[in-house]
């Protein structure tokens, strides 16, 4: 359909005045009787538009708009809207050429980018992480972009280049390279959260929706970019979709390091599926702006932004101390237990059981298969806090302790800011040969692969193996 509309504003962005553009408009109307009769039983179609568009552009009144500038403003439009059997050619690595189209950027280029910042594989990111409408989304910006550009070919780096530029620009980049836009979301974030709150009570509920879905993308951008994920043009969306890849593509959920979000919502005893719950309700409510209902949007948006940074702060804060573990003077007694009782709470189906005594950690756990198969639910974790190598004498106190509640714990986990001595692991070994015991001596680096790991029960479980072997 020919639409007035539609070709203003396709002139209007190769910085033709609108003026001019009117001009072209009124020239274009008044020859499509003329190319009708010269069609004879042909139907006018987006080419002929375009032809006519073209040589109204060249017959413009040098009188009102300079040669060179009328020829710019022709070479402009032939370049970005010339026939369709004249697309832009990508030149690629052995200097073959393929068409920029949406296909070749949706099969090649964008799963190539995310795969390039996200540590995942290109067919990873086709076969369920991003969705088919984002797939669309970003392919129509990145050839708006190119479009500009006024180019009949360029190389595929280039085009990498641009895209991922792109991909990365503020307000609402699709991916994130680095923690920056994490705080840049939660700043966005925190006003919005604010202007949603003072806007309800004001009344003025399109505005005040309007913050509500500009709190909760930000929010939800920030936490898919903590878990170095993709954000896409819709990020509220994106996280509901890649919480659900834990049932519906289980081998790609184990390869993300979102799977760690159980455990971190757990210190705050609260559980995954409470969070999906609330992305839910929050979902079938994004499209009312009733007060009443409106209400209900913004305080299940306030929850999902306390939860959410409250998480990411958390997070920080322990990574933190885990790098400072080692460092001269770098945390305090309190705090190193402090920091082992997180880790391990962290642990999916692993939890405190009461609060830590001058002694230890009482956990019980839920673990299952494996080797967890021979540890009885409840386990004792013992820190020591030294300055130089821990030595045997240290570890007595923590064995006799363990040795008198062995009826009904048979695993103590022992974790020291610095090394064990010798004489610590051949006491250690002795201690669990004879016994159905078993007694770890753990070290910062054991305590930061743990946290750090996609799968926190496979982390500790691997570490119960390498105790094994040790045993032989």
């Amino acid at each position: 359909r020919f639409s007035s509309e539609k070709l203003i504003s396709s002139l209007v962005p190769l910085g033709i005045p609108l003026s001019i553009s009117l001009e072209v408009l009124s020239q274009v109307e008044e020859s499509i009787p003329e190319f009708l009769e010269n069609l004879q039983d042909e139907s006018i179609t987006t080419r002929h538009i375009r032809e006519m568009v073209f040589l109204a552009l060249t017959r413009l009144d040098p009188a009102t708009s300079s040669r060179s500038d009328i020829e710019m403003w022709s070479r402009n439009y032939a370049r970005r809207y010339g026939s369709p059997n004249n697309r832009i050619k990508v030149i690629l690595g052995n200097n073959q050429e393929k068409d920029l189209t949406f296909q070749f950027l949706q099969d090649t280029l964008i799963p190539e980018l995310i795969s390039s910042i996200l540590p995942l594989s290109p067919d990873d990111v086709k076969s369920a992480l991003v969705s088919a409408n984002d797939m669309k989304r970003i392919a129509h910006e990145i050839l708006s972009v190119v479009q500009f550009l006024n180019v009949y070919s360029l190389r595929y780096e280039t085009l990498f280049k641009i895209a991922e530029d792109t991909a990365l620009q503020p307000p609402h980049p699709w991916l994130a390279a680095n923690g920056e836009i994490i705080d840049y979301d939660h700043e966005r974030a925190r006003f919005h959260l604010g202007e949603m709150k003072l806007l309800l009570k004001k009344g003025e509920l399109i505005a005040c929706h309007h913050s509500a879905m500009e709190c909760l993308d930000h929010a939800c951008s920030a936490l898919l970019a903590f878990y170095q994920l993709f954000m896409g043009t819709r990020p509220f969306h994106n996280l509901i979709r890649n919480l659900k890849l834990q049932t519906s593509n289980p081998f790609l959920w184990g390869k993300l390091h979102i799977r760690q979000i159980e455990g971190d919502l757990a210190v705050f005893n609260y559980s995954l599926m409470n969070f999906q719950m609330l992305l839910s309700q929050t979902e079938k409510q994004m499209g009312l702006r009733q007060p009443g209902q409106l209400k209900n949007l913004v305080e299940r948006v306030a929850e999902i932004y306390e939860t959410v940074f409250g998480l990411i702060e958390y997070r920080r804060a322990v990574e933190a101390r885990i790098e400072r573990i080692q460092m001269i003077g770098g945390l305090s007694q309190t705090d190193f237990q402090q920091t082992i009782t997180e880790v391990f709470s962290s642990i999916p189906k692993f939890k405190q059981r009461k609060q830590a005594n001058e002694t230890g950690i009482w956990f019980h756990h839920k673990l299952e298969d494996g080797v967890f198969d021979h540890i009885l639910p409840r386990i004792l974790v013992v820190p020591i806090h030294s300055a130089e190598l821990i030595s045997l004498e240290q570890m007595t106190k923590a064995l006799q302790y363990f040795a008198s509640h062995k009826f009904w714990c048979n695993t103590l986990l022992i974790v020291a800011n610095c090394s064990f001595s010798e004489a610590c692991r051949r006491a250690a070994l002795e201690a669990t040969m004879p016994e159905n015991q078993n007694i770890l001596l753990l070290e910062p680096e054991k305590l930061r692969q743990i946290f750090f790991a996609p799968d926190r029960e496979e982390a500790l479980a691997s570490l119960f193996l390498d105790f094994y072997d040790e045993l032989g």
